[in-house]
């Protein structure tokens, strides 16, 4: 016998007796597409809660975004399948790359790239989730800080792992809600078409919507337009009836819009579509005339009746581009908004046929790439049998436009604003203001285009014109702007400001003007213009048409919408009797803040409006003396295209031994183009003015910040 060594034959046996009782392995390739599975399915878990779900919440509470873009339901379904599952797939895809060349170096680099990828999603999230707690750089502290623990917790514990499993099944649900029960969700349903009504009255009918434009901004004092500056519209007032007590009854345009075409008061969780609100002035005549609608951020006009254009920079492109943008807020230590539709810029059509050709370059990535009042104005026509409707972001924050159509870069967020509420810095205010009427100005030249393209082609006299805005805009220091901050009320001023709103009404044949201050809201706009085509309306509507017998009340109520909310809320009234409130607005006309008679009124706003139009050289000895000066990029004026309409017309720039409120003058080639106080931010003492564009000359300019000692 031979005795083999002990630890010999316990060797030879026990593997055999070990392999016996564990199962099968599994195949190598098996495991390592396990593994890759559940990494994928943690990030895509993550970023359904540090992305996708805060960009459906946004932007499922914004359907005008979508309407902006000119999306199709095709671009909906894509926008939210790149959402669900683009960030994932781009994220796993890096993972993947990064991991595998960085392991040629070291062995453990791919599971730490994962840990990384884990703890920046988390902060990315909390970033999110906690900024109405903290701001600057606490807030991206905090949100590290967070992202690390998550991190740590990830790699020491199988239930955290095993929980971002589970997890992976919330941003279906998130898409899901998204796309069935959003407010953006109404945009994939479209109601029947429209009824068969009797039209006793036909004629053409063109409707301008302006967009945040109160009645003090057009009328002097003794309640007349200012025809000086706005001579389009002081034109139409004496060829129309003009109902001077109109009052809104929504600060927001997404309730506001709808109440005008609809004659319906606004009501909680309708979101600005035709699924929403079928019955409405186009349902009502779509299948009796012929539409030319243009709308911006609505679609009140059902797809079966009206074409949607989509724009060159919409579309899905587009949006992702907003999608972009709002994650870049979300983590950003300053930037405060979330809301996508904040930036939108109308671009509007040319003054004059010369200035056709500039449109391409004067527009911007941020505004819609398409003319939307060149595509309205080019369908005005001859045709008795058509409702032309245009519903244009002019003079709709934010300011960028000049009178002659020219375009000036401004800072975002703009100067003197807290989200919805003026600072209390008055220049800056009065800087808003100025800009405001600046881009009003501009607006009057579109309606002069409309009312010249309807003499031009035989249809002014004959049609039903109608013009109106949807709710004004405040510019009152430390106030709110549109009250759409609702936990910071309002007072009456601030609501006259917002509520009273311009609306005026030529019926088909009417050669003369008549003034009406009986009690009209903005619900009455729809049954007035019924009234002219002497139509019955066929549903309940709270309006009444303005051409008949007056209201019997003198109270004014406008819908506070409230969009922060998780539901789409139209918001508690306020309450204002119209004789308080035509007082206090016309408190604030137009021509209390630029004085008739000024020079160049429309840029004569500062410390010392006297001054602008002279030279420097003209000033007396001592007093100006020139201040160190050093611009923002925006303002630099050594390359000033004249041909592309973009001009530096806001100058900013930051001074040395110029104190608080100390009045400057800025010069231009020489002559002095505003005044403006020095005003404190962030430490810096600043210089924020407007000068005219007609002040720069092609090629190389000179700015020049002077203070006034006398």
């Amino acid at each position: 016998m031979i005795n083999l060594p002990r630890g010999k034959a316990t060797s030879t046996r026990r593997p055999a007796r070990h392999l016996a009782k564990r199962p099968p392995r599994a195949p190598v390739l098996f495991a390592l597409g396990r593994r890759e599975f559940r990494a994928f399915i943690e990030l895509f878990a993550l970023l359904g809660f540090a992305i996708a779900q805060p960009l459906y919440d946004i932007f499922g509470r914004a359907p005008d975004q979508f309407i902006f873009r000119g999306a199709l339901t095709s671009d909906i379904y894509a926008f939210a399948a790149v959402i669900l599952l683009g960030p994932a797939l781009a994220l796993y895809a890096a993972e993947v790359v990064v991991g595998t060349v960085a392991g040629f170096v070291w062995a453990n680099a791919r599971r730490w790239i994962h840990v990384s990828f884990v703890s920046v999603l988390v902060a990315v999230f909390a970033i999110g989730a906690i900024r109405s707690l903290f701001t600057g750089p606490l807030l991206v502290g905090a949100g590290l800080v967070l992202g690390c623990f998550a991190g740590l917790v990830y790699m020491r514990t199988r239930a955290a792992r095993l929980w971002l499993g589970f997890a992976a099944f919330a941003p279906p649900v998130f898409c899901a809600i998204f796309l069935l029960s959003s407010q953006t969700a109404t945009l994939l349903s479209d109601p029947a078409a429209a009824g068969d009504i009797q039209i006793r009255k036909k004629a053409p009918v063109v409707m301008i919507v302006f967009d945040e434009l109160p009645l003090n901004s057009l009328m002097d004092r003794d309640g007349t337009i200012d025809a000086a500056l706005f001579p389009n519209f002081a034109a139409l007032a004496k060829t129309s009836h003009w109902f001077r007590n109109t009052t809104t009854v929504s600060n927001f345009t997404l309730n506001a819009v709808p109440a005008l075409v609809t004659g319906q008061l606004p009501k909680n969780n309708t979101a600005p579509t035709a699924s929403s609100h079928p019955n409405n002035l186009f349902t009502l005549v779509g299948a009796s005339m012929g539409l030319s609608v243009t709308e911006s951020v609505t679609r009140l006009c059902p797809s079966s009746l009206c074409a949607s254009a989509v724009p060159r920079d919409g579309g899905l492109g587009g949006l992702l581009r907003d999608a972009r943008h709002i994650l870049r807020t979300r983590v950003s230590p300053n930037e405060t908004t979330d809301d996508p539709v904040a930036g939108l810029v109308e671009r509007a059509a040319p003054t004059n046929e010369d200035d056709q050709a500039t449109v391409g370059t004067v527009g911007t990535a941020a505004s819609a790439s398409f003319d939307r009042a060149r595509e309205f104005l080019d369908g005005i026509a001859d045709d008795s049998n058509t409702v032309h409707f245009l519903h244009i972001l002019l003079p709709h924050v934010p300011f960028r436009y000049l009178p002659d159509g020219g375009k000036y870069a401004g800072p975002d967020p703009d100067l003197g604003r807290d989200g919805d509420t003026w600072e209390d810095q008055p220049w800056l205010v009065d800087l808003g203001r100025q800009r405001h009427l600046l881009q009003l100005a501009y607006a009057d030249a579109l309606l002069g285009q409309t009312i010249a393209k309807m003499k031009t082609v035989g249809a002014y006299e004959s049609a039903a014109l109608v013009v109106v805005a949807d709710h004004g805009i405040s510019f009152q220091p430390g106030q709110g702007i549109r009250g759409l901050d609702v936990d910071r009320p309002i007072n009456d001023s601030v609501a006259a400001d917002i509520m009273w709103v311009p609306f005026f009404a030529k019926a088909p044949g009417q050669t003369s003007g008549e003034v009406s201050d009986n009690n009209v809201l903005t619900i009455d706009v729809l049954p007035t213009i019924a009234d002219m085509l002497d139509v019955d309306l066929p549903w309940k509507i709270d309006g009444r048409s303005a051409l008949g017998p007056a209201r019997a009340s003198n109270t004014k109520a406008m819908f506070q919408a409230d969009r922060s909310a998780t539901e789409f809320l139209a918001g508690k009234a306020y309450k204002i009797d119209d004789e308080t409130g035509w007082r206090l607005m016309r408190s604030r006309a137009v021509d209390t803040f630029l004085p008739k008679g000024a020079k160049q009124r429309l840029w004569s706003v500062g410390p010392n409006p006297e001054l602008t139009g002279t030279l420097v050289t003209e000033a007396r000895a001592g007093t100006l003396v020139k201040v160190g000066a050093t611009f923002d990029p925006a303002s630099n004026a050594s390359n000033v295209q004249t041909s592309s309409g973009q001009f530096p017309a806001l100058v900013r720039a930051t001074l040395s031994d110029v104190r608080q409120g100390q009045a400057l003058a800025v010069a231009v080639n020489g002559t002095i183009q505003a005044t403006a106080p020095a005003y404190l931010q962030d430490g810096a003492m600043r210089v924020a003015a407007m000068v005219a564009d007609t002040s720069f000359v092609a090629g190389n300019n000179t700015i020049a910040v002077y203070r006034i000692t006398s």
